[in-house]
C-alpha cells in the first residue's frame, strides 16, 4: 500500500491550492479523539473520483477538495456527491 506522500508524488506538480488542501488533509487525518475500535472514518480518494468521471489525478483531487468544502454535513459525502462535483467541474461522467 502506498503512503500518502507517495500518492502525492505520483500526482506530480500540484497547484498552491491543491498543496494546501493536501497539507490540511494530512494534518486532519489524526484526530485526538480517534480511538481504533470505537471510532470510524470514511476516506474518499482520487481512485473513487476516477470511478465516476474521466479525469486525471489532479482533476480528481480538485473534485475531492470541492466535495470536502461544500458537502452537507447532515448527509456526508457519497458517490452522488462525488459525481455531482465532478459534473460541476466539467468532467465527463462515466455513468
Amino acid at each position: 500500500m502506498r503512503t500518502f506522500g507517495q500518492f502525492v508524488e505520483s500526482i506530480g506538480k500540484l497547484t498552491k491550492q491543491q498543496a494546501e488542501f493536501v497539507k490540511r488533509m494530512e494534518e486532519s487525518n489524526v484526530r485526538p479523539d480517534y480511538t481504533p475500535g470505537i471510532s470510524m472514518s470514511f476516506i474518499w480518494c482520487v481512485d473513487d473520483v476516477q470511478c465516476v468521471a474521466r479525469c486525471n489525478k489532479a482533476q480528481a483531487l480538485d473534485v475531492l477538495q470541492s466535495a470536502h468544502h461544500h458537502h452537507d454535513a447532515n448527509y456526508g459525502i457519497g458517490w452522488e456527491t462525488l459525481r455531482s462535483h465532478a459534473e460541476d467541474a466539467g468532467l465527463k461522467i462515466k455513468y
